[in-house]
């Protein structure tokens, strides 16, 4: 089954278009992730390991026996599920999170999580995403997320489904989304225009992103903001935005 195009139409008419991550990509991505967490985890549990001997030699010295069976009890046991817990779960919500949809097999592979329209994830819907892996996990080794992905054209697991996230792949060259926040010239729609622009740059064909660049430059032009003599449109957009363009 082919993967079918994300194309997305803005308020002005631009519509633009987006890759799909395909299984492959994802699948590499997540089991770099897996790696990451699986050294988090060894880490958590060198760390009750150490934590268990530590109290069991002062027990033993003491002689205070039942003291060591309630602090394993109380703080040490309940310290490492917590922190299992939060590298299991927290990973992905927390890098997706901070890092606009993105986590470092993510980042690895050039693929990037992102909402409703291609905008940014929020972390309401991430933590969403992510909390329904453990239903794609069943009954065994991924195989419900597996058979949603191949079901559908987006290639959407029930996460993705039920978040409205989507799955991207990005150009090894495109840059960072920037943000319009602090360009006092530019009104609020403006802004928006061009951060819509910047935040979906990265999944646009070369020769599409300089043809909807050239119309967003022509439109904020018409709106009084011109560009310099001699500058390109994405450079002046990159310019709006609050810097020069810096490479991943």
């Amino acid at each position: 089954m082919s993967v079918d195009p994300l194309r997305v139409g803005t308020p002005e008419r631009v519509e633009l278009d987006f890759r799909v991550a395909e299984l492959g990509s994802r699948y590499a991505a997540a089991l770099i992730d897996f790696a990451i967490q699986l050294a988090l985890l060894l880490a958590v549990a060198v760390t009750g390991d150490l934590l268990i001997a530590v109290a069991g030699v002062s027990a033993a010295v003491s002689g205070q026996h039942t003291a060591f069976k309630d602090l394993l009890l109380v703080v040490i046991l309940p310290f490492l599920i917590f922190f299992s817990f939060l590298v299991i779960l927290g990973y992905f919500v927390l890098f997706e999170w901070l890092w606009h949809g993105q986590t470092p097999g993510k980042r690895l592979l050039h693929l990037r999580v992102v909402g409703p329209g291609g905008r940014p994830i929020g972390l309401a819907r991430s933590f969403l995403r992510n909390v329904l892996r453990l239903v794609d996990w069943l009954p065994a080794f991924y195989t419900l997320g597996l058979l949603t992905v191949l079901a559908n054209r987006r290639r959407r697991r029930l996460g993705d489904l039920v978040a409205g996230t989507l799955v991207l792949r990005e150009e090894p060259w495109t840059l960072r989304t920037r943000t319009l926040a602090d360009s006092p010239a530019l009104s609020t729609r403006e802004r928006e225009l061009a951060e819509d622009f910047l935040a979906r740059r990265p999944a646009l064909e070369t020769r599409r992103r300089q043809e909807l660049a050239a119309r967003l430059a022509d439109i904020l032009a018409r709106r009084g903001i011109p560009r310099m003599e001699g500058e390109a449109p994405e450079p002046f957009l990159d310019r709006l935005a609050g810097g020069s363009p810096r490479a991943k």
